[in-house]
């Protein structure tokens, strides 16, 4: 493995971890929100 292919799979798993980590705090965001506010605020 090269160091730009090493780069380069390490940027997507960044990029798939922050995703995930997003759907998360959306999900809980959204069991907690009361019916005033969005799951954004």
């Amino acid at each position: 493995m090269t160091e730009a292919d090493f780069r380069f799979k390490h940027s997507q798993l960044i990029g798939y971890y922050q995703f995930i980590e997003w759907r998360l705090k959306a999900i809980c965001a959204a069991m907690l929100a009361d019916e005033e506010k969005g799951w954004f605020e």
